[in-house]
C-alpha cells in the first residue's frame, strides 16, 4: 500500500484495508496495523513532537507518503481511530531518553493493554522503557478529535 505511486490510490487502498480491519477482532486488526506500519521506509525527521498544529490530518499524511517514527505513530492512531475499533481508547504517547538521545513515539491502547510502534511489527502489552526516559507528551482521543472530523 506504500508504494502505490498515485495518492488517490493510495488513499483508497488505505480506506479498504481499514475497513477490512473491521472484520477481524481487535488483537487481529492491530497485529495487521503494527505489520503494515513497521513496512513503509523511513525518513529521520518529518513530525515534531511538540507542534500538533502542523501535524497532517489522516489524508494528508497517507498523501504526503513520508514517514518518520513520530508519524508512523500518528498513521497506526489514525488507521485504529478510523476503524470499526475506533471505540478503543487509543492514545499517542512519546518518551525522551536523554542519555541515550532518543525518542520512543508510542500508540497505546486501551489504556496500555496493547501498544505499538515500541517493537517493530509486533504489539506488545508491557512496556520496558529505559529508566533515562521520561513522558514528554500524551494525546488522547479529544486531542486529535479535530483531524478525525
Amino acid at each position: 500500500m506504500w508504494h502505490i505511486s498515485g495518492c488517490d490510490d493510495r488513499i483508497a487502498i488505505w480506506r479498504d484495508w481499514r475497513t477490512r480491519l473491521g472484520s477481524m477482532d481487535l488483537c487481529a486488526a492491530l497485529s495487521e496495523i503494527a505489520t503494515a506500519w513497521s513496512q513503509i521506509p523511513l525518513a529521520s525527521h518529518y513530525l515534531s513532537p511538540d507542534e500538533t498544529h502542523r501535524w497532517p490530518s489522516p489524508w494528508e499524511l497517507i498523501n504526503d507518503n513520508f514517514y518518520c517514527d513520530l508519524a508512523v505513530c500518528l498513521g497506526m492512531h489514525y488507521s485504529i481511530s478510523l476503524s470499526a475499533h475506533g471505540s478503543h481508547v487509543s492514545e499517542i504517547i512519546i518518551y525522551k531518553d536523554h542519555l541515550a538521545h532518543s525518542w520512543y513515539h508510542l500508540c497505546q491502547i486501551d489504556g496500555g493493554k496493547y501498544v505499538l510502534n515500541w517493537d517493530k511489527g509486533r504489539i506488545v502489552n508491557t512496556l520496558t522503557l529505559p529508566i533515562s526516559a521520561r513522558l514528554v507528551h500524551r494525546y488522547k482521543d479529544v486531542d486529535l478529535a479535530a483531524w478525525l472530523g
